[in-house]
């Protein structure tokens, strides 16, 4: 903060320097007495004539942000002009006394009030519009700074109002989806207790990965591969040889950024509403490609498919992932649901922006914090 503040005046400083030297040339270049009065002294009227203006600009530049014109107002502005005044025929008294006592080191100097009736007819009128320039940079700046700051606020709202929308989604799908693998290994209890004990073991591995990646909004797809993995174990056993998972993702897909819990809603409703009905055996694939800056996703089943070929009402699953996929990349992203190409079954596609998770670093316990690339 303080290092910001000293930056700014140095710069202020800055500019009255190259101020000074704008008109120290000037003067050097058109007086009609160059070779009567020594440059040197020509530099120092020029340097110290200016140099008064960087001493005043902080008072300035306070009493601007004390008395600001906006909202105006009659008494702020007769401030301002009566500080204009002031100000302008201080420096006026103040480079007579420079040129007065720069021309003793040469010549014989003029009265100090013959000096100062001079430089008055010449230069205050041009001081008094420094002043208001003074006064009219700092308002701007203020107004600029001030709008950052709401800008950033309001962004910074924006952003906590959807971690909190994203949030409140989530914990309702684990759950959800919790529920009904439960469901799945309590039909397994009543036919085969060894299977259905090795099924607890994996949906203990779904409760670790669920804890793991607890408050990331999004993982690698390689980790939400993980994830499905037992859940998908779990349903083929329950389902045996009518289910049949097929994982076709390519390799530099792997570490794309998806959204948590993304695939197992869309599996899990493939299970449920596309193989379970089904009579005979079906299949689940899950194929990732990369199209470019584009990453592209798509579930299929070979179930049962939609009734009257269109897709019916959401569930809480599917709702909840359309949803997270709007807060997250808004029109950035494409998600349909459609009839299997080619046969029976739904299909259901997505395309996100292509980001790799940089998985060296960490936002919280296990959760994977994306390299925007």
């Amino acid at each position: 903060m303080y290092g910001r503040r000293w930056l700014g005046w140095l710069i202020v400083v800055g500019l009255w320097v190259l101020i000074s030297l704008i008109d120290t040339a000037q003067m050097l270049f058109v007086h009609p007495q160059r070779n009567c009065i020594p440059i040197p002294n020509l530099i120092a009227v020029g340097f110290t004539d200016w140099t008064q203006w960087a001493l005043l600009t902080p008072p300035i530049v306070w009493l601007a942000r004390r008395v600001p014109l906006v909202p105006f107002a009659w008494g702020r502005l007769a401030v301002h002009g009566v500080a204009s005044a002031v100000i302008s025929l201080f420096v006026v008294l103040g480079s007579a006394h420079i040129v007065r006592l720069i021309q003793s080191t040469h010549s014989i100097p003029s009265p100090l009030d013959d000096l100062f009736q001079r430089l008055f007819m010449t230069k205050f009128i041009l001081y008094v519009l420094i002043y208001w320039l003074v006064v009219g940079v700092t308002h701007t700046l203020d107004f600029y700074v001030r709008l950052r700051e709401r800008e950033l606020a309001a962004s910074r709202l924006e952003t906590e109002l959807t971690q909190a929308q994203l949030e409140v989604l989530r914990m309702q799908l684990q759950p959800h989806f919790l529920f009904n693998t439960l469901n799945a290994i309590s039909a397994l209890m009543h036919r085969d207790v060894e299977l259905a004990d090795r099924m607890i073991a994996r949906l203990g591995e779904l409760l670790r990965s669920t804890l793991d990646n607890a408050g990331a909004a999004e993982v690698s797809l390689r980790s939400e591969l993980d994830f499905i993995a037992p859940y998908l174990e779990i349903e083929q056993a329950r389902l045996g040889p009518r289910l049949t998972v097929r994982i076709d993702v390519d390799p530099e897909t792997l570490d794309a950024a998806v959204p948590n819990l993304l695939l197992q809603p869309l599996v899990e409703n493939a299970v449920r509403h596309g193989i379970a009905p089904k009579r005979g055996p079906g299949m689940i694939e899950v194929v990732g490609r990369r199209d470019g800056d584009r990453l592209r996703l798509r579930v299929r089943d070979t179930g049962v498919g939609l009734t009257n070929g269109a897709p019916s009402k959401l569930g809480l699953g599917l709702g909840n992932t359309r949803a997270r996929l709007q807060h997250l990349y808004g029109e950035a992203h494409s998600f349909t649901i459609a009839p299997a190409p080619g046969g029976p079954g739904v299909e259901v596609s997505l395309e996100l922006p292509f980001r790799e998770i940089d998985t060296r670093y960490r936002n919280g316990v296990g959760s994977e914090s994306p390299d925007r690339r």
